[in-house]
Formats: C-alpha cells, structure tokens, sequence
C-alpha cells in the first residue's frame, strides 16, 4: 500500500480547499445546476457511489420522478429504474411542477409538459420518468442546465438553448413560437459570436452571462431585464451597466419571478419588481436597470459566495471560508427569509442558524416564492411553507420560518447532499455515498472535510476501512491528488517516451505520469531529484496550489515590513505564496500566529487545503 494515498481511491476532485490551525468548513457545493467537469466519477465507480438525484415535495404532475404521483415529504429516489440509473447525475433543478437533471452531459427531464416543458417532444401529456430531451442538445455536451416556470434552458459548448412554453419570449429565439425540443438561442444579434457561459430561467423571462457580461429576454413588465425599458423582448437586450456595472465582470446571474439580480466584482445587483423589497437597496421602487444591494448592510464588504433568487425575494452566501452565512431580504410575509420572523425586508438579513446549523459554514443556497433550502456540512435545511406538500423534506408537513434539517433516515442516510434545488411546494438535490471511516470519529476536528473528501469520490479510504487521517502525504501522491483536481475524470497520465524529467522518478514508477505532469503544468521545475518519497511540506503545498490556481502567474513576493505569520520571514522561500493562501482564505494558520511551513501535510490536511482551494475556482 502506497504510504499517504488510498488504495481504493476515486480519481478526481469535484471540489476541494481548507487548511490546518482553523476550524474546518463544511461540504462545499457546486453551484445550483452547474455540471463542473465532463465525468467527475472514473467510469469503473460503483453505481452506489456515484451522484444521484432525490426529491421531496409536491408531486401531482410526477415531477418528483420516484413513479408515482403522492407528495413526499422526505427525500426519496429519482432515479431508480429509469433512464438515469448507474448514470453520474450532476445538477438537479425543478420549478415545482417539472424537473431536469444533467447526466454524463445529457439533460433528462420529467414532470408537467402542458408547454413541452421537458424538452422531450410533446406538448401534452405529463413525463412520468426521467427522459432524454430532444432536438439540437443531441450530440452536444451540456455545461449547465437551469428550469423556469414553463421553460427551460441550457448551455452546450457555450451556446445558450431553451425550450417549452415562450409566450413572452423567454425562449429568446426572437418569435412566441412554443417548441417541446431544445432550440438556440437567437445568435443574430447581441449573443452573436459571444461564448455563454451561465443562464438562468425565470418565471417568464431568462438571463444569461456572455464573456463577463449580462444578457436578458422574455417578460419585462417590471423592467425585470435590466436594459432601461420595460419592453418585452424576445430576443436578448443587453443588460444596462447605468446602474454601476460599467466596467465590472458579472460572474453570476438569477432570474426571478419578476425580478433579477447578479454578482459582478464580489458585489451584488438587482433589478425588476421591488414591491416587497427585493432588490435590496432599501426602498420598494421598481428599477429596470441594476441597483445595487444596500451597501451598508451585512454585505458590506464580505465576499459573495452564492446567489439565489425566488418569487419576491434574493439571497445570498456571503463570508469568508469558516464563517459564511446565508442573508436574504424581499418578501417575508410567510418566513421566506428564514430569520425567524414573518416581515418583508428591504435590505439583506442574517438567515437564523439553530440547531445543527450553529457555528456551520452555509455553501450553497436556494430560494422560491414560499422559502427556501441550504446546505452546510452535507446536510440540507429548509425552511418556510411545508403545509401543502411537505417541500421542507422533514417527512413532516410543518412549516418553519427558521431552518430545519432536511430527513436523513432514508435516501439520505450516509449520503452527503452536494446541490439543492427547490422552487414553490418542492424540492431536488444530488447526494453521493459517504463511507465512515472506523479511525474518523464524529468529533474528529476534520471530519466535515473527510467525508465531503470520500463523499464527492476524491478518496474513499483505504481497504481496511480506515482513512488514515495522520498519515504524511508524501510528493509524488500529492502531484496524483492535484492532478485529478485539475483534470477532474481523465485517469492518471502515464510517462511516455523514455527521457524522464527527474533522476529519481523512474518509468516504473506508478505516479510518474502525475509528476512529470507537474512540470508540464508549470507547477514544479524539471531537472535533478524530485524526491517522490519525501513529504509534502506546507510550504509546499502552499507553491504547488498558487501555480495550480495562477498557471501563467510568477510567484508571489513579499514585501515590506508586516507579516502575516510570526515563522514566514522575507528570507522564507514562499513566503509570497504563503501570504497569497491566507489572503485568498485558504489558510488561517495557527492560534499562535505561526504558519510552520516546514510542517508535513497529512491526510486530514490536505483534505482541508483542497477544500478551501476550491472555494476560489467555484464561485
């Protein structure tokens, strides 16, 4: 056995990043309805451990896929027995009636179809199982997925496609002709030759971020496509940059029941219908260009981690790694803000955190007109109306204004849930198989970490049902672990040729490949010894994860006289790129102010480094 690396691992990070000396984070999420890598799991992965979809809510039209029509008010199979099964489901996304789930690439949908809604074919009928869309996504793979209220929309190799009902144009294919199959997007005007890179279907219109920029079309009565008018349009307008979006990249994007609303530069942005105060800024005025969220509210100056939008309300995970928290504000009236009270808000407000959610690190959020949904450490809390069909997943029908566990005793149990996606009276999510690990306690100060580490098939422990959180990781097993970070589903590289780059690191070797990779990804120089068997120091570490996220970027240097650890000193090597993980929220170093960059990595840590590292390339 391989000393410091499974055995019995999975191939490939879907997300990562934490440090030693601080608290660790919860699960991190993928964003709602982004599919981050072609195959995230090695085509070998048991069916048991791969992403699957579970539902809970309303289900009168089938949208909770599981083959019946009975409302569920805990968590239960989508997938079992149709066309998703022993399939990697990725993203999961439901407008209360109908849902889609991308798989492997492949969008499938189910649920209500009065419009075409799913994409399938017919415009009749309700889909009683997960089917494969029709139409111009075939042979096309499929980046991103999102679902409206009649529509739905996609992305494919940067070009935006929707299909359903498009009465006020939110298909954007600049007519109101309906269509059950996918179709692009209009590329003859503003989208044309531009790369989309995120969409959002609304109510009834949809946006979409094109080379750093905000694009709207469909419904626009309340201006809720930001370009300064309150022209419907059913072709894409340019979203207005008046309102202080002149010269900021937009890097997320949400549309609402009637309303919008966008990160751009760690700041956040709305616009449309503000008759319950959903655009933040204080008042209940409509605006159709974006304004930006109260800044001297909670947000001030706290990074934007996620951005959801629901009926009449926004929200957002907002804060640094080890203290995020979600914060909403708009329409109250019936706890959709989740802050325990049942009053509208015109600027952003804490979301309570009892229970289970004390001292927890939030990742992703998701909100619809009666509540909404989070998840911290793997787990999911609901919270707001649950009266008609359960949507708060608690096998229960009680309403919350505060969240509330979502059921682990069925198809959640020993799963980690890494998306949730919920919309009026329902809800969807992906979980993967966590294994427990007889050495792993509950009350191990890494084990949030561990399991997100095993449960997002990063590494599963080793035969003996251990994970071995104490062992070093030595160097060559670190290059293996960055380079499935990076090349998430490829398989180990193999050495090719018989010119090795280092003395020491052999043909034979079984992460020659992953080392000899480091140096063509410039993340380590090439020429003598590398030291395979030598430990991953954080120093180290701390090189290595700035040249996987800077590829093209010299190192960082210090400079003047403060530092932000007592034992990293000028004289320090990597002091820049040290001083570069804690700025970046990767490392808080230790109580005592020392970083130890001498120290080895163990197992336990690098699970915690990862999964801080990517906190920065998600968001």
């Amino acid at each position: 056995m391989i000393t410091g690396l499974s055995a019995r691992w999975f191939g490939v990070l879907i997300a990562a990043g934490s440090a030693l000396g601080v608290v660790p984070v919860g699960v991190s999420a993928a964003p709602a309805a982004v599919l981050a890598s072609p195959e995230a799991f090695p085509p070998d992965t048991p069916a048991a451990d791969l992403p699957t979809a579970v539902a809970w809510g309303r289900n009168d039209h089938g949208q909770l896929g599981d083959g019946t029509t009975i409302a569920r008010s805990a968590p239960v199979q989508v997938d079992a027995g149709t066309a998703l099964d022993g399939l990697e489901v990725s993203a999961v996304d439901t407008d209360s009636t109908h849902t889609c789930a991308l798989a492997v690439g492949r969008v499938y949908c189910w649920g209500n179809n009065g419009q075409g809604d799913t994409g399938t074919g017919s415009e009749s009928s309700d889909v009683a199982a997960p089917t494969q869309v029709k139409g111009a996504l075939a042979g096309r793979w499929v980046s991103q997925l999102s679902v409206g209220w009649e529509h739905a929309c996609a992305v494919a190799e940067g070009q935006a496609y929707c299909w359903g009902g498009n009465s006020s144009g939110p298909l954007g294919t600049g007519d109101n002709q309906s269509s059950p199959t996918p179709v692009p997007v209009s590329t003859t005007g503003l989208l044309k030759g531009r790369t989309v890179s995120a969409i959002s279907a609304g109510q009834y219109h949809t946006c979409a971020i094109a080379e750093g920029a905000a694009y709207c079309w469909g419904n626009n009565t309340t201006g809720q496509l930001g370009d300064g008018t309150n022209a419907t349009s059913t072709s894409p307008v340019a979203v207005s940059t008046a309102g202080g979006l002149d010269g900021l990249t937009v890097t997320a994007i949400a549309a609402g029941t009637s309303h919008t609303c966008a990160t751009a530069d760690g700041r956040v942005f709305c616009w449309g219908s503000n008759k319950s105060g959903q655009l933040g800024n204080g008042s209940k005025k409509d605006s159709n260009v974006p304004m930006p969220v109260d800044a001297s509210s909670p947000l001030k100056g706290v990074p934007i981690k996620s951005l959801a939008v629901g009926g009449s309300q926004s929200c957002v995970v907002a804060g640094t790694n080890g203290g995020r928290f979600s914060y909403c504000w708009g329409e109250g009236s019936g706890g959709q803000l989740g802050n325990g009270g049942n009053t509208a808000s015109g600027i952003p407000i804490k979301v309570a955190t009892p229970g289970q959610l004390a001292g927890a690190d939030i990742s992703s959020i998701s909100v619809h007109a009666g509540g909404g949904c989070e998840i911290a450490k793997g787990r999911g809390f609901c919270w707001g109306d649950a009266a008609k069909a359960g949507a708060l997943g608690t096998n229960g029908f009680t309403s919350s204004t505060v969240p509330v566990p979502v059921y682990t005793s069925g198809v959640l149990s020993d799963r980690v849930l890494l998306t949730v996606n919920a919309d009026y009276n329902s809800s969807a999510g992906i979980a993967v198989t966590t294994p427990t690990f007889s050495d792993v306690p509950a009350n191990y100060p890494f084990v949030d970490d561990i399991r997100w580490l095993a449960g997002s098939g990063i590494a599963r422990g080793f035969d003996n049902g251990t994970f071995q959180p104490s062992v070093d990781i030595d160097r060559q097993a670190m290059a293996a672990f960055l380079f499935r970070f990076l090349n998430p589903g490829a398989g180990d590289p193999a050495c090719t040729g018989e010119v090795r780059r280092f003395t020491d690191v052999p043909k034979s070797n079984q992460f020659c490949g992953a080392v000899e990779w480091l140096t063509s990804a410039g993340i380590t120089p090439a020429g003598g010894k590398f030291g395979p068997t030598a430990v991953t120091t954080r120093a180290t570490m701390a090189d290595w994860l700035f040249r996987a996220h800077h590829p093209d970027t010299a190192d960082r240097q210090c400079a003047g006289d403060f530092r932000l650890f007592a034992d990293v000193t000028l004289a320090t090597p990597q002091c820049g790129n040290i001083e570069w993980l804690a700025k970046a929220g990767v490392t808080n170093g230790f109580a005592d102010g020392t970083y130890l960059p001498g120290q080895a990595v163990h197992r336990d840590s690098m699970a915690a480094f990862m999964h801080r590292e990517q906190e920065l390339t998600s968001h």
